[in-house]
């Protein structure tokens, strides 16, 4: 009972988290807009559709796929994730001491919105 209310509360985190990006990057002045690519945004976007998607899965108990496609979309996650943070902090005006700060909270945060593909995964390897 109590893993169905975490994964509901973190899909209105995904959801609103995901809403939240789309209305920034049709509202922001060109000067706030992201360092990176709009290849990378794009690629971002449809990862978190896929993770609100597998949150959406845990909760219905709902499982497609096999494991390694999903192993595959984790590790792409992860590459996606060091992609961002690559090309963030190679546009200059971070000293190291925000780099590190920066890098280590945006790290814990990747892997708090990873935790529903994480989960998904593990859940799909026990189906025989």
């Amino acid at each position: 009972m109590k893993e169905a209310i975490f994964w509901k509360l973190m899909l209105l985190l995904l959801v609103s988290s995901s809403a939240w990006d789309l209305y920034l990057a049709f509202s922001e002045p060109e000067i706030l807009q992201p360092a990176y690519p709009l290849t990378v945004s794009i690629f971002s976007l449809s990862l978190d559709l896929i993770t609100v998607m597998v949150c959406l899965g845990l909760i219905l108990k709902k499982y497609i796929l096999n494991q390694s496609f999903w192993f595959c979309i984790i590790l792409v996650q992860m590459a996606n994730t060091i992609i961002v943070f690559y090309f963030e902090f190679t546009t200059g005006g971070y000293t190291v001491n925000e780099f590190l700060i920066y890098g280590n909270i945006g790290l814990f945060v990747a892997t708090f919105f990873m935790s529903p593909l994480v989960r998904y995964y593990y859940l799909v390897k026990k189906i025989p």
